[in-house]
């Protein structure tokens, strides 16, 4: 019996031994989450946004940007509360702590349905049309059509721009959100009157009308002698993330990229 004891002791001992002298083993470590650049803002930048944003994770693998479409009020006032890195916007802004990247130049397309008989309006034919002085495209020389409005939702850029740019006052029209939907509803819609950022209308020029006698081609938009348009921001936080400001600084330069989303 106390031949046995000794010998399951010694057993004993010698696995202790053999533990401590095991090779040590360790559960592999998880590799760090990649950051998240979030970018928020109008739509209107969108389509470059997302062509940028693969083409600046290609070139570093420490960032993933995330690209998320709403308007440009939503992407300040996110920006202001610190959700988001990076606000695209149609309108300038300032606010203390704010610093600003222009990257081009957008055009606002003014667009007709059919049955309109009109190829060009004045800022004051535009602007009577939304307050509701004049109803009929007959009295602006064209067919005997009642005039259906649309235009851009509250809180986006573009329609901040039509009522402090053409209209100069606040106006009430049937607004859908997304303005492929709006370009697509105006083909559709005899009689309609709206107006797009350029770049949702790129494969409908038969829709477009000349403003103030300018068509919004890519020389007039770039040099602002379309007037209906306006310049293009990427904002972010003065001593926020710095791969914020990169983000921003790359997207400017990315000029073919820009231009082929309507941007000039």
């Amino acid at each position: 019996m106390v031949f046995c004891m000794r010998i399951l002791s010694r057993i004993a001992r010698g696995a202790a031994i053999a533990a401590l002298l095991a090779p040590l083993t360790f559960a592999p470590l998880s590799a760090a989450p990649t950051p998240t650049l979030r970018v928020q803002g109008t739509l209107n930048q969108i389509p470059l946004l997302r062509k940028a944003a693969a083409a600046y994770d290609a070139q570093n693998s420490n960032v993933t940007v995330d690209v998320k479409g709403t308007n440009s009020g939503q992407g300040i006032a996110a920006l202001r509360e610190g959700t988001i890195d990076v606000a695209a916007s149609d309108i300038a802004v300032s606010y203390p702590g704010f610093s600003d990247t222009t990257i081009g130049v957008l055009g606002v397309t003014v667009i007709a349905g059919p049955h309109t008989g009109v190829k060009n309006l004045t800022r004051e034919q535009l602007a009577a049309i939304y307050l509701g002085k004049i109803k009929n495209w007959k009295e602006v020389g064209g067919e005997d059509q009642p005039i259906v409005l649309f235009g851009r939702a509250i809180g986006t850029g573009v329609r901040y721009l039509f009522e402090q740019k053409v209209v100069k006052s606040p106006i009430s029209s049937s607004n859908p959100v997304n303005p492929n939907v709006l370009v697509a509803t105006i083909a559709a819609t005899p009689g309609a009157l709206g107006y797009v950022g350029s770049y949702f209308v790129r494969n409908q020029p038969g829709l477009i009308l000349s403003f103030d006698g300018v068509l919004p081609t890519p020389e007039n938009i770039r040099s602002h002698r379309y007037a209906f348009s306006t310049d293009e921001h990427l904002y972010t936080r003065t001593g926020g993330s710095p791969e914020a400001r990169a983000f921003a600084t790359f997207v400017a330069a990315q000029r073919a990229m820009l231009n082929s989303s309507g941007i000039y």
